[in-house]
């Protein structure tokens, strides 16, 4: 039964996440010539730094040669020399270098603020100040070199001073593709929050009279964001592509044929992108702001009275009513309390009929007896 009413307790705290996103502070109920201060003071300091270094060095030297064939001074016969062809595929990417990705918590809980129902000639303050603070330095640099050298031949061949048939050199082709491309090079995605995106409600009334109260409410909100990117790229692509310099001289009896190959090639260099990125800063909850008409909300209604303690008549030193902050179109803070107290409540009232029904229950366990 214990593991039962601990578990239903377990329960009841993390259905009540409230105590956590709001802050409320009440002045109430306080006696006559009484002097009752609160001072909050809330800061946050968010301090985000990035730096990255790339060094990226690529050299591709490529060599394919199937020419420089000799066949001279035969004399019995055709003389023919035939190559093979190149296909070279050569492919440099760089991509995701210094990815960079920031992401700065969500805006502060409600607060709200009252002083009521104080007693006459007291003298009540409130002083709360909220400041937050938010530093985010990104510092990428990317330095990338890619170094491709090539070099293909078929040609070159020499048939010369062949005597008693014919004579054919004939080459391969050559393709070739060369691909250099640097994607995605300094890229930065910056999600941060502005200012509290938050309700504010503020109440001072039902107070006694020449009573003196006031609320001081001061919120301080600052971002800093500093990006700096630096990429330096460097593509060198050269190649020696050949299927001719061939050589038939001097040769008798028959008939003399060259035919060289095609050269097919190919070269893509692509940049980008570089030094990109996407920086929101937002403080607004999903939903807020005005409708889709136009029109604003309508004003929150003012958050209710804890009741004075009746003392120094029914007078009010003090300046009633309530404001919103920049948020007001949301749900105000209850000022008695989460809704989510009645579920608290409730599990009380369980626990303690369970211990009572324990207690009960224990009265009627089976009497010991000790035998001498």
């Amino acid at each position: 039964m214990k593991k039962i009413l601990f578990g239903i307790l377990a329960v009841a705290l993390t259905l009540n996440p409230y105590y956590v996103m709001a802050e409320e502070v009440i002045v109430s109920g306080n006696g006559s010539d009484s002097n009752s201060s609160v001072n909050v003071n809330l800061s946050q300091d968010t301090t985000v730094t990035q730096g990255n270094t790339a060094n990226v060095n690529n050299n591709v030297d490529i060599n394919a040669d199937t020419g420089n064939n000799t066949a001279n001074n035969n004399t019995s016969g055709d003389t023919s020399i035939t190559t093979g062809d190149i296909n070279i595929d050569s492919n440099i990417e760089n991509s995701g270098v210094n990815q960079s990705s920031v992401d700065v918590g969500c805006c502060p809980g409600n607060v709200g603020l009252e002083i009521s129902g104080n007693g006459t000639n007291s003298d009540n303050t409130i002083a709360y100040s909220q400041n937050n603070s938010t530093n985010i330095n990104v510092n990428n640099n990317a330095n990338i070199t890619n170094n491709v050298n090539g070099k293909a031949n078929t040609g070159y061949n020499e048939a010369s001073n062949n005597t008693g048939g014919d004579v054919s050199i004939t080459t391969g082709s050559i393709t070739v593709s060369d691909t250099i491309k640097n994607n995605s090079i300094n890229v930065y995605d910056i999600d941060a929050t502005s200012g509290n995106g938050q309700d504010v409600s503020i109440s001072i009334k039902d107070n006694g009279s020449a009573s003196t109260n006031s609320i001081v409410f001061s919120d301080n909100s600052d971002v800093k964001i500093d990006v700096n990117n630096s990429a330096n790229i460097v593509n060198n692509s050269k190649w020696d592509l050949n299927t001719g310099k061939n050589k038939a001289n001097g040769n008798v009896g028959g008939d003399v044929r060259i035919a060289t190959g095609d050269i097919i090639f190919s070269s893509t260099i692509e940049n980008g992108p570089i030094n990109v990125g996407i920086i929101d800063i937002d403080c607004c909850e999903e939903g807020e702001g005005p409708p889709p008409d136009g029109n604003p909300p309508p004003p929150p209604p003012p958050p209710p009275s804890n009741g004075g303690n009746g003392n120094g008549g029914g007078g009010n030193g003090g300046v009633g009513g309530a404001a919103a902050g920049p948020s007001a179109g949301g749900p105000i803070l209850p000022i008695t309390g989460a809704p989510s107290l009645m579920f608290l409540a409730l599990i009380n009232v369980v626990m303690f009929f369970m211990g009572w029904y324990l207690r009960l229950r224990s009265g009627r366990s089976p009497n010991l007896f000790f035998l001498k």
